[in-house]
């Protein structure tokens, strides 16, 4: 699926440009996945201009596949696209050690202490294959290029609890100074519902890979 949606990317020249890896940096796996830049911005000339850049990467790297499908998954009102359920995409970025997209999530919906005690098993079993395949897959790649792996690698048994709650309580503390006051978290102000019910459209869906 991955080789797919890489060259479904490729083949819409119109949108989108191929464009050269970035070093591996503090994202150890960066550069074994396809960068493309989107073309959807235009000049007064007519001429495309990059408007953002981003990589194709397989869902696995966000989000665990075993689970099963009908529990861990949901589609989109409007196109029926699955995508994963909140619970277990947050329990995935957090064995993952994504804490800074965990960060993203809790500010964006405004997760608390309690959902994540109800809905996240944050003293379950963690899932260290996951993190072993993953670390063996950084070592390789990494080694390649020269450099040392050791800084990249992940904690074998991550204290997902401690890491949950150390990022709720810093909820506040990552609101911009200027939206003191309005916003409860980063990107969520005070009273705010939850975004899926919005029925709003955030997708181009008439761009030919629109969802």
């Amino acid at each position: 699926m991955l080789d797919q949606a890489t060259a479904a990317f490729a083949l819409d020249k119109q949108h989108y440009e191929p464009r050269p890896s970035l070093n591996p940096g503090l994202k150890p796996l960066a550069h074994t996945y396809q960068r493309f830049a989107a073309l959807d911005f235009h000049t007064d000339a007519g001429e495309n201009e990059t408007g953002f850049c981003f990589r194709v990467v397989p869902a696995t790297e966000y989000f665990a596949m075993s689970f099963a499908f009908a529990r861990a998954v949901e589609r989109s009102r409007r196109r029926g696209v699955p995508f994963p359920k909140l619970d277990a995409l947050a329990r995935r970025l957090l064995h993952a050690q994504r804490y800074h997209d965990v960060e993203d999530l809790v500010d964006g919906m405004g997760l608390s202490e309690a959902w994540g005690d109800e809905c996240l098993d944050l003293d379950g079993p963690v899932q260290t294959d996951y993190i072993r395949e993953r670390n063996a897959r950084t070592a390789t790649s990494l080694v390649a290029l020269g450099l040392r792996p050791a800084l990249a690698m992940l904690v074998e048994m991550p204290r997902v609890r401690e890491a949950w709650e150390d990022i709720v309580r810093g909820k506040e503390k990552r609101v911009d100074p200027s939206f003191q006051g309005v916003f409860e978290a980063q990107y969520r102000a005070k009273g705010a519902g939850d975004p899926r019910d919005r029925g709003e459209c955030l997708c181009n869906f008439n761009h030919p890979l629109g969802y």
